[in-house]
């Protein structure tokens, strides 16, 4: 049981990280996205008329929001548990190829480097977290490939899904825990694929290691952020002491 918790705790820990990953990629790509001016009749935000969310630039600044892709605001009513360990399991197994898929789908609509390096990234994540719930149902005497075959999604033809996966990170889960802390996950994630894809599955101590959050320059065409004098002050000692 502990093992099953520790599996689902990194998990989410990382899936968390996915969402400030994603958040970071929508900001950097909608940067620069509207003319610089202040002058209103230049209409510099006339380009949200062409977005398929306007409110990307009437709310959030031309910045990421907590919604779906049709702008649906995020809800618990999107979390499932059917009281049953198997039927969660093959749920969140079915779930993270729905959304590997999906991805794939993204990957094949733009070229731009930025998104392409993240839904990449995403992309052979989605398939480690496969693996570790096909681990976890044989660890429940599940013969998920009879149940659930998962469907082979080909990415060959995807070179920087390519070059991750030659650093084996479609192999590789992480703790997430400190150093020294107890976790159960390498208990179930462990020998070879369960996938007919080849390589040996490996769980690293602590998390892999991430990057400085952007910071983007002020928008004068959506009135942000809007700081007086003073406050501009504050932010600007805030930022040289961080």
């Amino acid at each position: 049981m502990q093992q099953r918790q520790d599996l689902l705790r990194s998990i989410a820990t990382e899936e968390m990280g996915h969402v400030e990953q994603i958040t970071n990629t929508i900001n950097m790509l909608l940067d620069g996205a509207s003319n610089s001016t202040t002058q209103p009749d230049d209409l510099p935000l006339s380009v949200a008329l062409d977005s398929p969310n306007i409110h990307h630039f009437l709310v959030a600044t031309q910045s990421a929001r907590p919604v779906d892709a049709a702008g649906n605001p995020w809800s618990a009513s999107y979390i499932y548990d059917s009281g049953n360990r198997v039927l969660n399991m093959l749920y969140n197994l079915m779930l993270e190829a729905t959304g590997r898929l999906q991805k794939c789908r993204l990957y094949e609509m733009s070229n731009n480097k930025a998104f392409r390096a993240t839904v990449s990234y995403l992309i052979v994540r989605d398939l480690v977290h496969e693996k570790v719930f096909a681990k976890a149902l044989e660890t429940l005497g599940v013969s998920w490939g009879k149940a659930l075959p998962v469907p082979r999604i080909n990415t060959d033809n995807m070179p920087e899904v390519k070059e991750l996966e030659r650093k084996n990170l479609h192999n590789t889960m992480w703790t997430f825990a400190n150093n020294g802390e107890p976790n159960g996950i390498d208990k179930i994630f462990k020998g070879d694929s369960p996938f007919d894809d080849g390589g040996t599955l490996e769980v690293l101590e602590g998390f892999p290691e991430g990057d400085d959050t952007p910071l983007f320059p002020e928008s004068p065409q959506e009135f942000s952020p809007g700081l007086d004098t003073e406050l501009k002050k504050m932010v600007q000692r805030a930022q040289r002491a961080g």
